[in-house]
């Protein structure tokens, strides 16, 4: 059943793109996040950071704030051999750990019914390049852009991942939608991101588009950090809003 927790369904109509994270949003993994996270860790270590500034970020976020650190103190080789690694030690965590995926119910559908409308798809997520392809065929999703970690130099919350992938699609790069915008208020451009996390939700409100959060069985306080405008249980409850 979906929830609503503002507007209505219209913020899918008259879509001219549609914006994807990928894993947990189209295709479920087996990653170990917090083994990626005591990786980056301790790679900061060993380039002599200390960790408590560091502990409450996300992984990339680990990686960027190590980076800009290493910057700060006149590092910068050190900064991207850093971030090099890290990256290097993320993928191979990634290619063992999305070796067998499973695709979320009704992607492959709404994908395809998407498109049927003439809907561009971008899939914007966090994974590598690598492992992403191998994710995106092995579910069958419809998609006319693909935009990972790899390809940008500042990803999800950061506006620019979306931008990207926006300006790849061929649509123009709306305002951001600051924090005291209304969930459900009409965004900017007929776009809106789909994604599993708070952190989805918040870089299409970066971004100046519209979003969309997937519960996935969690209580909708789970998006408290950034609500979005339109919030479902379920990927498959968008199936009958899009047909």
């Amino acid at each position: 059943m979906a929830i609503v927790p503002t507007q209505s369904s219209s913020l899918l109509r008259g879509l001219r793109a549609a914006l994807f994270d990928l894993d947990g949003t189209l295709v479920e993994t087996r990653i170990d996040f917090p083994l990626m996270k005591r990786e980056v860790l301790a790679l900061a270590a060993r380039f002599g950071l200390p960790s408590a500034p560091l502990e409450p970020l996300d992984i990339l976020g680990v990686v960027e704030e190590s980076r800009r650190l290493l910057r700060q103190r006149g590092r910068p080789e050190e900064a991207e051999a850093l971030r090099r690694e890290a990256f290097r030690r993320l993928e191979e965590i990634e290619v063992v750990q999305c070796a067998a995926p499973e695709p979320v119910a009704g992607a492959a559908e709404l994908s395809a019914a998407l498109h049927r409308r003439g809907v561009a798809i971008a899939i914007v997520t966090r994974n590598c390049r690598r492992v992403s392809l191998d994710l995106v065929a092995a579910a069958g999703l419809a998609h006319d852009v693909l935009v990972t970690r790899d390809d940008v130099p500042l990803t999800k919350p950061h506006p620019l991942h979306l931008q990207t992938a926006l300006s790849r699609l061929g649509l123009d790069i709306p305002a951001a939608r600051g924090p005291g915008t209304v969930p459900g208020s009409p965004p900017s451009v007929s776009a809106v991101m789909v994604g599993d996390h708070w952190m989805d939700v918040q870089a299409g409100r970066n971004a100046g588009i519209g979003t969309v959060g997937i519960l996935r069985g969690r209580d909708a306080s789970f998006f408290a950090p950034a609500l979005p405008d339109l919030m479902v249980d379920r990927l498959a409850d968008l199936l009958p809003l899009v047909s």
